[in-house]
């Protein structure tokens, strides 16, 4: 997550709370205000671990979509928090439906299924792939809140 730590630690001393990075690679934040924790994180640009998954509705051979199960255990909750999720990229994630439903959540994971809108099964259908998936950089960007 792109996140501003200058502003994110001037947000805290006002809170009067704790703000900290909880990776190397800046891609997770967290706060803590009183005993509710903020927790923030994506998966990883390019490599984001999605798989196909059919239904009765696709054509034989034909996947329906893809999902994948993000892993939220660094947040270290101890129940399921409210999960808040985007989907990002650098093209065509505008043309999907269920980028923003949460399933199967638990206190250290989630699981997100995405496909092509109805519009677009026509045309696209056959394309909606994991390897296109990682090509365009779809990634899950999500935001937890929780104890």
């Amino acid at each position: 997550m792109n996140f501003t730590p200058l502003a994110q630690k001037a947000t805290a001393q006002r809170a009067n709370t704790k703000v900290f990075s909880d990776s190397t690679d800046n891609r997770s934040y967290s706060a803590i205000f009183g005993n509710t924790k903020i927790f923030a994180g994506s998966t990883t640009l390019g490599t984001t671990n999605w798989q196909p998954y059919s239904n009765d509705l696709a054509p034989p051979g034909i996947e329906a979509g893809i999902y994948v199960d993000v892993d939220t255990s660094e947040a270290g909750f101890t129940s399921t928090p409210k999960y808040v999720i985007s989907l990002g990229g650098i093209n065509s994630h505008w043309r999907v439906t269920g980028a923003s439903s949460v399933y199967n959540s638990t206190p250290t994971s989630f699981r997100v299924y995405i496909r092509f809108s109805e519009v677009d099964i026509i045309s696209l259908y056959p394309t909606l792939t994991p390897e296109f998936a990682n090509g365009q950089q779809w990634h899950i960007n999500w935001i937890a809140v929780g104890k």
